[in-house]
């Protein structure tokens, strides 16, 4: 698979279920292939809307709207499936008595188990990343709160994770004699499967986690409205991100009412980058239409 383009610029919209997230991202997907970027809009929400905003059914695979403008919607179970056949085929790899002794049958109980989809959510991202070097700018439509932060925070904890694990696994290389290395020359192969394996996931999740940290690359997007739940779920977000090391870059408040003061918002998120997106009247649906918001707000 290609190397990532570290020239592309990275976006997740997220923000509490129903403020507008897959609007604001088709909005700003629009607006920034109108200026002339190369854009690929992609949902990861299990509730997928963007096929609805662009009235086109649409799949895991991009669909081309414009030269300058792609989107998808991410299929979590196709994710969650090659997660769950690579851990597999991993095991069965690693520990031949798995097949012998029928155990690998139940592998589909994990399926339901805590933390498959981040992964899955993991997956497919480090896949469109390395997949759609081509685009300027990948948008990322983020799933509810909680998949979103445990998503956002899953590279971090799996480094952690596996930095421990490695070292367990040079202990007990070490205590008990084992010969896991063989020179050829200068050459010195590794030859233990597991700690092979522990150092390709870590170099993997240390991969990810260096994406999502690097701000002159990714940008983390917060959605909300202007009442007072939507407020305090994203102020809730922002304090969340502390411990994955991340931080909200802009906020877009979405439905924006003029009547309504903004001097709370402003203080509460005056650090960030604001934008307002005025109330419509109804949604806004097809490419054309969302340009003519676009044009009509002077957002280009």
């Amino acid at each position: 698979m290609k190397k990532e383009n570290k020239k592309q610029k990275i976006m997740f919209f997220l923000g509490k279920g129903g403020v507008g997230k897959s609007t604001t991202s088709s909005l700003f997907a629009v607006e920034s292939a109108m200026k002339g970027e190369k854009v690929l809009l992609a949902s990861m929400d299990p509730a997928h809307n963007l096929g609805d905003i662009f009235e086109k059914k649409l799949t895991g695979k991009p669909t081309a709207f414009e030269d300058s403008l792609s989107v998808a919607e991410i299929n979590m179970d196709y994710w969650v499936d090659s997660y769950l056949e690579d851990m597999q085929k991993q095991m069965t790899k690693s520990y031949a008595y798995l097949t012998a002794l029928s155990l690998d049958k139940h592998f589909e109980i994990i399926r339901y188990s805590p933390g498959i989809e981040e992964y899955a959510l993991l997956r497919s991202f480090s896949f469109f990343v390395r997949k759609y070097t081509s685009f300027d700018r990948i948008i990322f439509d983020m799933p509810p709160t909680g998949l979103t932060l445990k998503f956002l925070s899953l590279p971090k904890l799996s480094q952690i994770w596996l930095e421990k694990l490695v070292d367990l696994r040079n202990e007990i290389i070490k205590k008990k004699e084992i010969v896991t290395k063989i020179k050829f020359g200068k050459k010195e192969i590794e030859r233990d499967k597991l700690l092979n394996k522990l150092n390709t996931q870590l170099d993997e999740y240390s991969e990810a986690r260096e994406i999502l940290e690097d701000t002159n690359r990714t940008e983390l997007v917060l959605v909300m409205n202007q009442d007072k739940l939507s407020l305090a779920e994203s102020k809730l977000i922002i304090e969340k991100l502390k411990f994955s090391e991340l931080k909200i870059s802009r906020v877009f408040i979405n439905k924006f009412k003029v009547d309504i003061p903004v001097e709370e918002l402003e203080k509460q998120f005056g650090d960030y980058q604001i934008r307002l997106y005025p109330l419509y009247k109804e949604s806004i649906t097809g490419l054309e239409n969302l340009k003519s918001y676009l044009s009509e707000n002077q957002f280009v």
